[in-house]
């Protein structure tokens, strides 16, 4: 069970998708969320472009994996 907020989670997926096209996959560490979630919001910082550009996407494919 992760100890991570939900919100955190969704955040951190959110960058992730934003730099690779995909969310975090299921079974990943909380260290390891925490790492991409700090090393996405540094490589994004500045360029909300790509966030705005896979907004749509990344909220069904968070959709879809929380209907499961």
């Amino acid at each position: 069970m992760s100890k991570l907020t939900p919100n955190f989670l969704r955040e951190a997926n959110r960058l992730h998708y934003a730099e690779k096209g995909m969310l975090i996959q299921a079974g990943t560490s909380d260290e390891d969320i925490k790492s991409i979630y700090l090393s996405y919001f540094k490589r994004l910082w500045g360029n909300h472009e790509a966030l705005v550009n896979a907004q749509d996407a990344f909220e069904e494919a968070w959709e879809i994996r929380n209907e499961l």
